[in-house]
């Protein structure tokens, strides 16, 4: 199956003219911003995430711009919208009932939570969720493939071909083997990157590393919908691949 990051629009672009889209901001003095600040519920250890434990109804979220300027009146009302950085450890977005709709009918990894949400627009409070992520999909460190290339030094560089190997030849079998690799490439003028991450499992939407993931067959279904606000983009770098758990 193939998987293309997932993410709120920054932009809309019309011919040469380009539009910022707004974040989702908890309004000031709302329950949402109340909820936001004194709500922190149990953070466990990496790969997990915040989850809120039944919160209220996140009233209300206004429209904002990168530097937290209210344009609400005047911006686009769109499906699916970016949530600003108030907290941290909320990985998710402000989506739309239409969305949310769709999304339900596709597989998303656990956990997740819809939260009822309303965003003030045009002095009118509309139906809205607060998405959340909890937790990364794993990677199989050990059948992933990495490149190695070594760099030289900043006084005489090295272009040499990257070696591409397997996890389990190079002594990566998880994340911490992953990280001290990194290291000992680092001290030998060595890069290594992923080649292909290989995953166990095949959600439609999840978190892999630093991105959303999202299925080729969950994309069709929200292009075909006109799902607003949605910027896709194909993998760069490297490459997902999905290998049933060994037996091994």
């Amino acid at each position: 199956m193939k998987y293309y990051k997932f993410s709120a629009a920054s932009w809309q672009t019309k011919g040469k003219k380009r539009r910022a889209h707004p974040y989702a901001q908890a309004a000031p003095g709302s329950i949402a911003a109340h909820t936001y600040r004194t709500g922190r519920f149990p953070v466990s250890s990496w790969p997990q995430f915040a989850m809120f434990d039944n919160p209220p109804v996140f009233d209300h979220f206004i429209l904002s711009d990168i530097l937290m300027r209210n344009y609400r009146y005047n911006w686009d009302l769109l499906d699916l919208y970016y949530l600003s950085r108030e907290l941290t450890t909320v990985i998710g977005y402000l989506v739309s009932p239409k969305l949310k709709s769709i999304m339900e009918k596709f597989a998303i990894y656990q956990p997740h939570q819809f939260y009822p949400a309303k965003l003030l627009y045009k002095n009118n409070f509309l139906d809205y969720y607060l998405f959340q992520l909890g937790s990364h999909l794993p990677i199989d460190y050990a059948r992933s493939k990495y490149t190695m290339k070594y760099k030289g030094d900043k006084k005489e560089p090295v272009e040499e071909p990257a070696s591409i190997h397997v996890g389990s030849e190079i002594g990566i079998l998880d994340r911490a083997s992953f990280f001290v690799k990194i290291k000992e490439c680092r001290e030998s003028n060595q890069e290594l990157l992923f080649f292909e991450k290989v995953i166990n499992e095949l959600p439609d939407l999840a978190m892999l590393g630093g991105d959303v993931i999202i299925s080729s067959p969950m994309k069709e279904a929200l292009e075909q919908a006109n799902i607003s606000g949605i910027w896709y983009e194909e993998f760069g770098g490297f490459t997902v691949s999905f290998l049933p758990p060994s037996s091994l």
